[in-house]
């Protein structure tokens, strides 16, 4: 085998190299059970579970762990850690406060990891209310010890005046160089639930601004003169080092039914090229049509 492949199981990473007689496989331990966990809580304690690994192309790693609690009787202390194999950092741990009496539960599952950090949401449990709300929130983590907040629901939206985060997204995408993308949602001025309350957000053009909004005509979708049919809602699947993303997105208005009202847009900014939409003919087939989308993927360029 003439390159080595870099694969990740639990939390291991394994090369597979060309070797005589036979190809054998190597393994590196990233993290385990009953090792010191790299921590900012009061006293280090022990990993006792890991999950929801994800690795980059240069072996940068994230994932979830759990460690001992310091007290006996407490629950064990989850967070999110990532870096560089073998030298991976804490980005958050629950119970660190983000305010007075306002504390991180950070949300398992996968998250992108770049060397510039990781990328990840955190529920943000507010002690004020009696019961304790838990508001949603997004946020990116840098070496050495920056965290910093993408959006949290209740506060002001980025480039759109009078209205606040109502949803955020729990699948953000960020790429090797930390540009990243992200879908919401939001009420206030003149936001009307269903029509006018979604986008998509990016920092392709350096800052982090709306590139798609629901009630904007959405491209490609004008035919015969007809005026187009407008974004109603999105979901990212895709961002890459092009600065390119990816996007399934449900559509309302004029000509729009139950049979056409999705589509897949590929783009770097506010106008996308329609991929595929359904209710359209596939092109290897005139006879058949497009019904439902499935998982998607991105390549590099």
């Amino acid at each position: 085998m003439s390159t080595p492949r870099p694969l990740v199981f639990a939390f291991l990473t394994a090369t597979l190299a060309a070797t005589t007689p036979a190809n054998a496989i190597y393994l590196r331990i990233i993290q385990k059970t009953g090792q010191m966990a790299p921590t900012r809580a009061p006293m280090a304690t022990p990993w006792t579970s890991f999950r929801d690994a994800t690795i980059d192309t240069f072996g940068n790693v994230a994932f979830n762990g759990e460690s001992a609690p310091v007290n006996a009787g407490d629950p064990d202390i989850g967070g999110i850690w990532y870096g560089p194999q073998g030298n991976t950092r804490v980005a958050v741990e629950n119970g660190e406060f983000f305010a007075p009496a306002v504390t991180f539960l950070p949300i398992f599952g996968n998250h992108p990891v770049a060397p510039s950090g990781v990328l990840f949401n955190s529920y943000l449990e507010d002690n004020n209310q009696n019961p304790p709300d838990q508001i949603l929130s997004t946020w990116r983590a840098a070496p050495p010890n920056a965290l910093g907040l993408v959006a949290v629901n209740g506060a002001a939206v980025p480039g759109l005046a009078n209205v606040t985060w109502s949803e955020v997204d729990l699948d953000p995408r960020m790429i090797l160089n930390g540009d990243i993308a992200f879908t919401g949602k939001f009420t206030g001025q003149n936001v009307v639930a269903g029509q006018n309350d979604a986008g998509l957000w990016t920092t392709l053009n350096g800052q982090f601004l709306p590139t798609l909004l629901a009630a904007a005509p959405a491209n490609g979708t004008a035919t015969n003169g007809n005026p187009a049919a407008q974004w109603k809602d999105f979901s990212l699947t895709g961002l890459n080092l092009a600065g390119k993303y990816a996007v399934v997105a449900e559509l309302q208005g004029n000509g729009v039914n139950a049979a056409n009202n999705k589509g897949i847009w590929m783009g770097a900014g506010p106008q996308p090229a329609l991929l595929a939409r359904t209710g359209s003919a596939l092109p290897i087939n005139a006879n058949l049509k497009w019904e439902e989308f499935g998982p998607m993927s991105l390549n590099t360029t």
